[in-house]
């Protein structure tokens, strides 16, 4: 990674590529791949992939999965970039998220709604019920540190709190 300190760091799996949220607000990624050293021989296809690279200004959260990823800019605005530009939803959010290989996007309102831009409840894309402090995935945290998913779906027991998730993990 570069030099610097991050306030957020999120790794792309298979791309070996990362993307990290600095202290500053500005979003700064590294890393390559195979379909990267390819895209290098085919500017088209580089634009595609990688599009321009995370955007310039300030940011206050972020989301990446490798080819693509979103930003929460200060105005509250997302704003995405990478391979197929994703959807982001139209408002002000605090936090995003991206699952189903991209495809959907949502955010964090500051009343504690999740809204997504695209998905619906049949593929179980569409966004958990209930009021949320954070995004973890395509599940929400409660204020009490309940995780709830879309597909109805709840982690955490009384007493156990959970202030992150990642993956099928959680942080208490």
């Amino acid at each position: 990674p570069p030099a610097g300190r991050f306030i957020q760091v999120v790794t792309g799996g298979e791309s070996r590529r990362s993307c990290g949220l600095t202290e500053a607000g500005r979003i700064t990624c590294w890393g390559i791949d195979a379909e990267a050293v390819y895209a290098a021989e085919d500017p088209e296809y580089a634009e595609y992939l990688l599009g321009s690279g995370p955007p310039k200004g300030r940011f206050t959260a972020m989301s990446f999965d490798g080819y693509a990823g979103c930003g929460v800019r200060t105005d509250g605005r997302i704003l995405c970039w990478g391979e197929g530009s994703p959807r982001a939803p139209k408002g002000t959010y605090t936090d995003v998220t991206m699952f189903v290989d991209d495809s959907v996007v949502c955010g964090l309102c500051t009343d504690g709604r999740i809204v997504c831009a695209e998905g619906d409840e049949e593929d179980g894309t569409s966004p958990p019920k209930g009021t949320f402090a954070k995004l973890a995935g395509r599940c929400g945290i409660t204020i009490e540190g309940e995780v709830r998913c879309p597909d109805g779906q709840t982690f955490g027991t009384a007493g156990e709190r959970f202030s992150d998730v990642s993956g099928r993990c959680g942080l208490q």
